[in-house]
């Protein structure tokens, strides 16, 4: 129990410090919580501190250190089941693929992350995931199938008051070449 304890204090200091953009304190931090889950696997799951090294790797342009913390991220939630740490996993994956202009990769990890927040019933972790796939199918030229994605993400965040995450996919929805200009847009007073 003290191990998780200190476990998760370590965790919660990166988080901290990434959040202040302060990455080495950061990546510090979920090292030595990684080292003690390493010590005591029966009763930590390093899933999410892999999943965190992944996302400094990210923010520093390093994908191919992201993409290995994110499939250990991945490779530990599945052994554990840990369906939403692999859900998390998969839509991180895709975002890796996608920021290597592997557009067939990232729509597959985006896809099997959506199948899991599906089953999960995890409607508002889906549209980040809808909001994604609306991206490679822009990137794509179908904008069609990219406007019905940004839809989707759209009535889900409005569902949710997300006014942040909902100005994201309206700038998506309005920069896209065959838009509507007749549809409905969101009731929020953005």
């Amino acid at each position: 129990m003290a191990m998780r304890r200190q476990a998760s204090a370590c965790q919660q200091l990166g988080l901290i410090a990434q959040q202040r953009s302060d990455f080495a304190a950061a990546e510090r931090w979920y090292l030595e919580a990684l080292a003690i889950a390493e010590r005591h696997p029966d009763e930590l799951n390093p899933g999410s501190i892999h999943h965190q090294l992944g996302r400094i790797a990210e923010e520093r342009g390093d994908y191919v250190t992201a993409e290995r913390r994110y499939r250990e991220a991945f490779a530990f939630n599945e052994e554990l089941g840990d369906e939403l740490g692999v859900a998390l996993a998969c839509h991180q994956l895709g975002v890796i693929a996608k920021e290597q202009n592997d557009l067939a990769a990232a729509e597959g990890w985006y896809r099997r992350s959506l199948a899991i927040k599906g089953k999960l019933r995890d409607e508002y972790g889906m549209a980040s995931t809808y909001h994604e796939l609306g991206i490679i199918a822009a990137e794509r030229h179908d904008y069609a199938t990219a406007e019905r994605r940004y839809r989707k993400a759209l009535a889900i965040k409005e569902k949710h008051g997300d006014e942040k995450s909902t100005a994201s996919t309206c700038h998506q929805l309005a920069t896209s070449p065959t838009c509507s200009t007749t549809s409905t847009w969101p009731s929020t007073g953005i």
